[in-house]
């Protein structure tokens, strides 16, 4: 049986990580361990995850033409995400971020990339559709950008009829910056989609409401997942795993229900196999985990057990 397809539109970054005894505050200083490059970006570690879990991904975003690009690319390439699709520009470099981590496995993230390769997909990198419907992952973290917004629109617009959109707005702005333009944006993509995968401080930022038909993911991280239909209203307990990074667990979560959907599991089960997603991911000292799979079912199945023991 042939995998399945889906699309994932999101950003590529490359990931400074450092362990830190403690995040320094304002003016002060903190001694980390050595900054080490790890491929990331919300988009890519979708793309990378949903790949890992035995799915066929083509991959929409886009990168510098400098080293940074070309780790990013070796990566997608390793982990056997269809990158024909990435934008590779002259004229800006890859986006970076720093990634501190401190003893309690908290992370704390500055993200140094506004101008960079991530605001800049272009509608004309954006592939085109033949009838048959196709299945949408997109990543809302660069929307606000010029460039990667209006590409975002045009590609969900030219989206055949019959597709199935999963949008996580991923929002990485204070609630100050959010001006009335970028909230127009993300609530005009989130009362498209038919899976709208958003945390509970992005839903009161953005003001977002579940439109009828609509599934409404709700995370909120250790209290678990809320899952939202017309029928009523389900609740995913979190899993207790040990922490080793937690960058990337929402994105792993996002990718994990995709694919159980995908894979034939109703709501309530894409929601709990979905929550084990993000949990193992948890359990990586990178944002883009590589597990698979039996990995996910396995770990679902020893967690039922255990908890009907």
């Amino acid at each position: 049986m042939s995998s399945p397809t889906v699309y994932v539109f999101g950003d590529t970054f490359v990931d400074m990580v450092t362990y830190v005894a403690e995040v320094p505050t304002v003016g002060g200083a903190s001694w980390g361990t050595q900054l080490v490059p790890s491929a990331g970006g919300s988009g890519a570690n979708m793309a990378v995850t949903l790949a890992h879990l035995g799915v066929d991904v083509k991959f929409v975003s886009c990168v510098g033409n400098d080293d940074w690009g070309r780790f990013a690319l070796n990566n997608l390439d390793n982990a056997g995400v269809d990158r024909a699709l990435v934008a590779v520009r002259d004229d800006t470099g890859t986006s970076t971020c720093v990634i501190m981590v401190d003893a309690n496995s908290e992370r704390t993230i500055l993200v140094p990339a506004r101008g960079t390769a991530g605001d800049h997909l272009r509608p004309s990198d954006l592939p085109t559709f033949a009838d048959h419907p196709v299945t949408l992952l997109m990543s809302g973290l660069a929307i606000p950008a010029e460039d990667t917004g209006r590409s975002a629109d045009e590609f969900v617009a030219s989206l055949p009829e019959g597709s199935t959109l999963f949008f996580d707005p991923n929002l990485r702005l204070a609630p100050a910056a959010v001006t009335p333009e970028v909230r127009k944006r993300y609530q005009r993509l989130a009362n498209r989609a038919d899976v709208l995968l958003a945390g509970e401080a992005e839903i009161d930022v953005l003001r977002l409401e579940r439109q009828p038909g609509q599934v409404l993911v709700r995370k909120d991280g250790i209290a678990g997942s809320w899952i939202v239909t017309d029928e009523g209203t389900t609740h995913v307990s979190a899993l207790t795993m040990d922490v080793v990074n937690a960058t990337g667990a929402g994105d792993a979560y996002a990718a994990t229900y995709v694919a159980a959907r995908l894979y034939g599991h109703d709501l309530q089960e894409a929601g709990e196999l979905a929550t084990v997603g993000g949990g193992l991911a948890v359990t990586y000292p990178s944002a883009q985990a590589a597990f698979t799979w039996q990995d996910v079912l396995s770990t679902h199945e020893s967690q039922t057990r255990s908890t009907h023991a």
